[in-house]
């Protein structure tokens, strides 16, 4: 338990530094600034995660099913003392990850990781097969509007973006859009 809490100790020092680094008087010109970002792999595919809006990344130890609840909520995990609602982001994002074995019975995959999101609308854990840490990523800037419109119809109001990353493509997600459908969904 001392390695997950050194890593999430790790994980608060890199988007602090970040953040001091991206002071405004060491900002680079519009349209070049980048943006960290916590990258979670879930099979091939790529996320992005503003890296300030994750409160931390922990092992995947136990998920507690809880009857009743839409197909995107797992269950609830135990996180230092708090219950936090656990998301599988392929449903949620209607996403189609390959299953592999071995399998957990409730999701149909294995899982090493929770991406713990914290928002305004609350509070997720995302499971995730791997988190990659904290990258500066330079986003699309405001002014390519039509091309943010047509992301939006094609994938939906979670997704902001998409963008190149080693030989990758990383679907940069809109965290409080994220957090408060799954809450929604899962008041509902």
């Amino acid at each position: 338990m001392s390695g997950t809490r050194s890593a999430n100790e790790e994980l608060a020092a890199l988007v602090m530094q970040r953040g001091a680094e991206s002071a405004p008087e060491d900002e680079p010109e519009a349209g070049d600034a980048s943006t960290p970002l916590l990258l979670l792999r879930l099979g091939e595919h790529w996320f992005g995660l503003r890296a300030e809006s994750v409160r931390e990344v922990v092992a995947c130890e136990s998920v507690t099913p809880v009857p009743g609840q839409p197909p995107h909520i797992r269950g609830v995990a135990l996180i230092h003392g708090r219950l936090v609602s656990v998301v599988a982001l392929e449903r949620l994002l209607r996403v189609l990850i390959p299953e592999r074995a071995p399998a957990d019975e409730h999701t149909g995959r294995d899982y090493r990781r929770l991406v713990v999101l914290v928002e305004d609308a609350g509070e997720i854990a995302i499971l995730a097969d791997d988190a990659k840490g904290v990258i500066d990523l330079v986003l699309p800037d405001s002014a390519s509007a039509a091309d943010a419109d047509a992301t939006a119809t094609a994938r939906g109001h979670l997704v902001r973006c998409e963008v190149p990353w080693d030989e990758s493509l990383v679907c940069v997600l809109d965290g409080a859009a994220l957090v408060a459908a799954a809450t929604a969904r899962e008041e509902t």
